[in-house]
């Protein structure tokens, strides 16, 4: 499973290549003097306002409130507390403003053992083609194995084979070839 390597795009300025995941971090971090970012799994034992800065930074600027849980249930599912649904929240932060800068989400469903990728964010002040996505979705991806190793992953999406009256957040192709490379 090709899951570790990703293409970065080239750009003239910099002079970027397709290269090893781990190499292509350090190279554009040191080439740009920027920090590597902390990866954090936000669980029951991390402060109620980093869940809440989850929600209002980076789910409700991006999803329409039909499409995400309220945060009582948001907060109750990330601490275990909720009946059906354990989630399993990754944030990556940056390191020199404390923001967080994207955010890998999965939805365990304890009487199936099973997951659902539900969610990929990235800050609305970030570019979609940054890498925050990426380095927070392999760190998510090696976590969520280690913790649930034998449950299946299922994702949700829209055909993008079919017009739909909505615009997704997404654009149903650029999805489906994300998945496809996550194995």
């Amino acid at each position: 499973m090709n899951f570790y390597r990703f293409k970065v795009a080239v750009d003239p300025s910099c002079q970027q290549i397709s290269v090893q995941k781990t190499k292509s971090e350090t190279t554009h971090m040191k080439r740009h003097h920027i920090m590597p970012p902390k990866l954090i799994h936000i669980d029951f034992n991390h402060h109620e306002s980093l869940i809440q800065k989850v929600y209002y930074d980076l789910l409700l600027p991006t999803f329409s409130i039909s499409e995400i849980d309220s945060l009582d249930d948001f907060v109750s599912e990330i601490s275990g507390t909720h009946p059906r649904v354990l989630l399993y929240c990754f944030v990556s932060v940056s390191s020199s403003s404390n923001t967080i800068t994207a955010a890998s989400i999965y939805e365990y469903f304890y009487e199936s053992d099973c997951l659902i990728y539900s969610y990929l964010l990235v800050h609305p002040s970030l570019s979609k083609q940054s890498g925050r996505g990426r380095v927070v979705a392999d760190f998510a991806y090696r976590k969520i194995r280690s913790l649930r190793p034998y449950s299946p992953i299922f994702v949700e999406m829209h055909n993008p084979l079919h017009d739909y009256e909505e615009n997704d957040v997404m654009d149903p192709y650029l999805r489906v070839r994300m998945f496809q490379r996550m194995g």
